[in-house]
């Protein structure tokens, strides 16, 4: 696969304060977008978010609504008109980091496949 395409990042965060800015910070190292909805946190976590915005981090919603995984859908929704053939669509949650750039590991994906299954490891 090529290494011409670009990633783009759908994080949906709710009270995630301690640890917004170095999950955004991390994933602008390799997400060419970066869009956050912002599930009505009330501990400041959007308004750190919205004191991050440049090019990459998209602060693009805050909403009360309850949570559901079609939230995320919502975010592609509105801005897959941006992106490209051949793009990279990611969820990126607030407490996980990626272990391996994935802008590398995705460069390695052979054609024709279009979805990576990730894996969590938890620790305690």
């Amino acid at each position: 696969m090529s290494s011409d395409f670009k990633i783009h990042a759908i994080c949906v965060v709710k009270n995630e304060v301690d640890i917004i800015a170095a999950c955004l910070r991390s994933a602008e190292q390799w997400a060419d977008r970066i869009i956050v909805y912002d599930n009505k946190s009330d501990d400041g976590t959007w308004e750190v978010v919205k004191g991050l915005a440049n090019a990459r981090i998209i602060p693009w919603k805050q909403d009360g609504k309850v949570f559901q995984e079609s939230i995320r859908a919502e975010v592609f929704n509105n801005f897959k008109a941006q992106a490209s053939p051949g793009d990279w669509w990611c969820r990126l949650d607030a407490d996980e980091f990626y272990v391996e750039d994935p802008r590398i590991f995705l460069a390695r994906v052979p054609w024709p496949y279009h979805v990576v299954w990730g894996i969590a490891a938890e620790f305690t």
